[in-house]
């Protein structure tokens, strides 16, 4: 499985809903999928467990492209 997602230096303007994005708003979404793992971590279901796993890894990558790429626009707009 390989994570899907907005990759900001792909799309450095991303789509609209990207642009709206904050640590805050993003916290909703990573709380869901935490709950999704815990579901199948007690359902015993390794299989999902393992799919859950990879999205809340994707999920965080995005999140820290995200922010690497909001600090990288941010210092070129400090030296320019």
């Amino acid at each position: 499985m390989i994570c899907k997602g907005p990759w900001p230096a792909a799309l450095p303007r991303g789509c609209p809903w990207d642009r709206e994005q904050s640590h805050l708003t993003l916290r909703r979404h990573a709380i869901e999928e935490v709950y999704e793992l815990i579901d199948a971590i007690e359902a015993g279901d390794d299989h999902e467990m393992a799919e859950e796993l990879v999205i809340c890894s994707c999920k965080s990558f995005s999140i820290a492209s995200w922010r690497m790429n909001a600090a990288r626009s941010t210092s070129k707009k400090s030296a320019g």
